[in-house]
């Protein structure tokens, strides 16, 4: 046998896989041969034993049988299936070259256009489209210590808190405000103003969900919004001795600007929040009157304040720790007349000023067209006109 194997061994193959093709084809062969005499032999002799317990249906049946048990054979001699373990010789991967500069397709219109997006950083990093504002921005805080700014949603909104969050930083370093602002035009000092790099800043965002929850809920996200920014604004200035109450994120303010106060008296703290009614006008979207007065109405005497009412009385007392400014952006009027803690906020969102802020101009808007490359000339033209 093993003389056999070395004699009818193909290339590359085993002894036993030589050994295990030869048992396939031996079995497939035996089974016709032995087919093939029952066939001849119910054919041959009528009065024989075989045929005459064989009828006519069954010779045909073994008849058929016979053929394909004759093709079974012909299939495991030259099927991949009768050398079983051949071994193959082994495919290396297909390498795709790098495609060059020149070769590589543009990124999608959305990816360069950052709609939605509010990170400043980001949209700077990545080279994404971006109209130069920042001027104008700089000079809303001008209009007065305590300003607040309406619009509707998709204006920009959160993106100019998250400049003025960076611009104002006193943490920010000269390295990173080059990267972000170098290029844009209140980069050169002589533009930058008195306020660049001056605070400590708070930053928050109120676009909490309200769901389902009652009024202790509502509160209670709203102080985990707050104590997530006093946590942050910890690391961020290295505080020590602050103490955060998970239930009174109000309480957690205070102690972080009291702490804040005893390390550095000449301190000036700028608060931003983004998004006041955010909540708010959910709830009165909704129409759930219930809720929207519990949540946003002065709190009755001798009881706790409704969240937002608290919340905005809380920014106004800071300013008897340390100097305090603030910016306040939102979509509507309503909830910060019905907290009844507006009267140190100046509106400004009728202004000339805000106007070039938000939204885009009709020089905006041609800056932007050029960058649509899939566009054709006559289609920016009627988009213009649109």
């Amino acid at each position: 046998a093993r003389r056999r194997d070395r004699r009818s061994r193909r290339p590359g193959e085993s002894g036993p896989s030589c050994r295990r093709r030869f048992e396939y084809s031996n079995l497939w062969t035996g089974v016709f041969v032995w087919t093939w005499k029952l066939v001849a032999r119910s054919d041959k002799a009528e009065t024989g034993r075989i045929g005459s317990e064989l009828s006519s249906t069954v010779r045909v049946t073994v008849t058929g049988l016979s053929i394909f048990f004759l093709f079974c054979v012909a299939g495991a001699l030259v099927s991949p299936a009768a050398s079983v373990g051949r071994r193959r010789p082994r495919q290396r991967p297909r390498i795709l070259p790098l495609a060059t500069s020149s070769e590589r397709s543009e990124p999608p219109e959305q990816v360069f256009f950052p709609y939605g997006v509010a990170s400043f950083a980001g949209i700077r990093k990545n080279k994404r489209f971006f109209v130069d504002k920042t001027r104008a921005i700089i000079q809303l805080l001008d209009e007065a210590e305590n300003v607040i700014c309406l619009r509707p949603p998709r204006w920009g909104k959160s993106l100019t808190v998250d400049i003025l969050a960076t611009f104002l930083d006193k943490n920010t370093s000269d390295e990173t405000f080059e990267k972000l602002f170098g290029g844009l035009a209140i980069f050169p000092e002589e533009n930058r103003g008195k306020l660049c790099r001056r605070f400590y800043m708070m930053k928050f965002d109120l676009s909490i969900e309200v769901g389902s929850g009652d009024v202790a809920d509502i509160r209670q996200r709203l102080y985990d919004e707050i104590n997530d920014e006093v946590r942050s604004f910890v690391r961020r200035y290295k505080l020590e001795d602050v103490t955060i109450y998970d239930d009174n994120g109000l309480a957690s303010l205070e102690s972080a600007v009291d702490v804040l106060s005893a390390k550095d008296p000449d301190a000036e703290l700028f608060v931003l929040v983004d998004e006041y009614d955010r909540f708010s006008t959910e709830l009165m979207v909704a129409s759930d009157s219930s809720r929207y007065d519990a949540v946003v109405a002065a709190g009755t005497p001798g009881k706790e304040s409704d969240p937002l009412h608290a919340f905005l009385t809380a920014i106004k007392s800071l300013s008897g720790i340390l100097p305090t400014r603030s910016f306040v952006t939102g979509v509507t009027p309503i909830s910060l007349a019905d907290s009844s803690s507006a009267n140190i906020y100046k509106s400004i969102s009728f202004g000339q000023s805000v106007a070039s802020v938000f939204g885009f101009t009709e020089v905006d808007v041609n800056a932007g067209l050029p960058q649509l490359k899939q566009l054709s000339d006559d289609e920016r033209k009627t988009a213009f006109d649109f």
